[in-house]
């Protein structure tokens, strides 16, 4: 069975997963701010040695690709391409967004996820599962609250899930939790970038291949970052 090593830097926190096949081997996630790229070796270390692995046991490494946060894109694609590239394996590119709506998609439910792209902004995608197989509602962009707001009538809002640690950040989560069928501020869970990895709905490729989903350079505004979407090349 296919042992699955994943990372995400690009939320603010630091989540690390490891399955072998479809069963949890073990599971990080920490807020390290700008300690990402000094604590990731000692973390990895620790989730292998806890789990009764080494990283020559490992088939194929899953990264989130972004949107989110610049830096941490970075650090996270820097770390894990370059495991995958010393060890001879491939890079599953799975979307910040969909990792995080993944471990509450069910069918016929909408989950839509929120990530803050600027104060002002955010990235947001909406998916759903049909038939066992993850949908895409609508492609991730940047949007600002009252855009993200206005895809939803009532009846839409009691039939979403809406997930993402920045929630608060945009929406009055009280006034939320009355209109939404659940709503819920959990980090990025590192499992759930394992098992989509492992679900194969996402590609894996060469780590010299892995290019980054920023959305937007880091200093620009929302006009400009629409004009530079870049779409995952799968789904």
């Amino acid at each position: 069975m296919k042992v699955i090593l994943s990372l995400d830097c690009s939320t603010g926190w630091t989540a690390l997963g490891l399955i072998e096949g479809l069963e949890p081997l073990g599971e990080i996630t920490l807020s390290l701010s700008h300690r990402q790229s000094a604590r990731l070796p000692a973390l990895v270390d620790t989730l292998l040695m806890d789990s009764s692995k080494n990283l020559e046991e490992i088939d194929e490494f899953a990264v989130t690709t972004g949107p989110g946060y610049f830096t941490g894109i970075r650090v996270g694609l820097s770390y894990i391409t370059g495991l995958a590239y010393a060890l001879g394996k491939n890079v599953a590119c799975v979307p910040t967004l969909l990792a995080m709506a993944f471990p509450y998609l069910a069918e016929g439910i909408n989950v839509a996820a929120v990530l803050r792209a600027r104060t002002d902004s955010l990235f947001a995608a909406i998916y759903r599962l049909c038939g066992g197989k993850t949908e895409t509602v609508m492609e991730g962009r940047l949007m600002t609250p009252a855009e993200f707001m206005s895809l939803f009538s009532d009846k839409d809002t009691r039939s979403t899930i809406f997930v993402g640690n920045d929630l608060g950040a945009f929406f009055d989560l009280e006034k939320l939790s009355s209109k939404a069928l659940f709503y819920s501020t959990s980090p990025v869970s590192g499992l759930a970038i394992a098992a989509i990895a492992a679900s194969g709905e996402v590609e894996s490729i060469p780590p010299g291949t892995v290019e980054a989903n920023y959305y937007r350079g880091p200093d620009i505004g929302v006009a400009g970052a629409r004009k530079g979407i870049k779409r995952n090349r799968k789904r």
